[in-house]
């Protein structure tokens, strides 16, 4: 708890930075037949300070990812493995005008803030 809250100020300082940039933030969520995990880390990345825009890339053939608010799906036809699945949504977020991106699996969650 005393290194997380060591932490706050150097966070706080990160967000000041990032909202004075230009560019967008962009999230790739990447599933594979788990469409409420992959809706679950789309969820945890809607903060209102980043206003990140989050893609859900669903590699290969099998159930649609759950509808997130905010969030878009990619279908990918067919399993590009896990460097062509994150490759195929970093190249989606690149053409709506992302520049950071952060890459996230179905199974992992961000802390808000």
């Amino acid at each position: 708890a005393d290194h997380a809250a060591a932490l706050r100020p150097f966070y706080a300082e990160a967000r000041r930075r990032l909202a004075s940039r230009p560019g967008r933030v962009g999230v790739v969520v990447l599933d594979r037949g788990m469409p409420a995990e992959a809706a679950a880390a789309a969820r945890s990345c809607r903060d209102a300070g980043i206003d990140a825009h989050v893609l859900i890339v669903e590699n290969g053939p099998g159930p649609a990812p759950e509808p997130v608010a905010g969030a878009c799906v990619l279908q990918l036809d067919s399993n590009r493995g896990f460097a062509g699945g994150m490759n195929a949504g970093i190249a989606r977020l690149r053409e709506v005008g992302c520049d950071r991106i952060l890459l996230l699996n179905n199974d992992a969650r961000l802390e808000s803030g």
